[in-house]
């Protein structure tokens, strides 16, 4: 690890859970949107750490409502894996870094998990944010595995958490080109630079402005268990087990 990445690592590390008052204030949005309901509570532990994995909402319009479950149950807010382009955006990357957000680098996760923190994974990354029109409630992970490689490798807990609702919140009028369709022709070469404007385009483009309030459901599934036992060789065993738990629960727990 160079001094940069440690240096960084040591920031994320002393990072601080926000007060109650504060945690609740940011919670209290989603609460009085999305009414939540949480199933499965009972397979969270207070005492464990874990790596939550979870499906991506449109837009993430309901991510946050996951954390109102965690914290209600376990009194913490775990760290959530995030995109870079979250930190190139003035202001919001203050937000984000505020709510323990930390950017999905390797060495910075591993660094989390031998500190025996619980974090958040979307393995769907950007583009499940993205989902197209006939897209509702479908995986979008491609090969996106490395959150269980790093959970074999620190023998960690996964709790795979189907989030379901948030999907129905916008109507998808019409798909638009990709992110590096659109550098293009704006003529822009440098996409980490270009990357957020895309992405809010594209928003606009894509979807009703007001999101419809809908009811968001969760649950908490707790059969993955201590994924270290099962070996490296067993990685795609594991995935198939998490996105066949989370395909089940986004057709059963509304």
């Amino acid at each position: 690890m160079s001094e940069s990445e440690y240096e960084e690592l040591e920031k994320v590390l002393s990072w601080e859970q926000p007060s109650k008052e504060a945690t609740e204030r940011f919670l209290s949005l989603f609460r009085f949107y999305f009414s939540p309901t949480f199933h499965g509570t009972e397979n969270l532990d207070a005492s464990r750490p874990t790596m939550y994995v979870a499906n991506h909402s449109r837009y993430s319009l309901a991510d946050p409502v996951l954390m109102i479950g965690i914290y209600d149950t376990v009194g913490e807010v775990p760290r959530g894996l995030a995109d870079r382009m979250h930190f190139k955006v003035p202001l919001f990357r203050d937000f984000v870094t505020s709510l323990g957000a930390v950017i999905g680098d390797r060495e910075l996760v591993r660094g989390l998990l031998r500190a025996r923190q619980s974090i958040v994974v979307f393995p769907g990354g950007a583009r499940e944010v993205m989902k197209k029109r006939n897209e509702n409630y479908r995986l979008v992970w491609k090969e996106r595995v490395g959150f269980v490689r790093l959970a074999v490798e620190m023998n960690y807990t996964i709790t795979p958490v189907g989030v379901a609702g948030g999907d129905d919140c916008f109507d998808v009028i019409a798909d638009v080109v990709g992110q590096t369709d659109l550098v293009a022709a704006v003529g822009i070469h440098d996409i980490d630079l270009v990357i957020a404007v895309a992405f809010r385009v594209k928003q606009q483009l894509r979807a009703i402005r007001r999101p419809v309030a809908q009811r968001i459901y969760s649950h908490f599934a707790g059969e993955a268990g201590l994924v270290g036992a099962v070996g490296v060789h067993h990685v795609d065993f594991v995935i198939t087990a998490i996105t066949g738990r989370l395909e089940y629960d986004l057709r059963s727990i509304r």
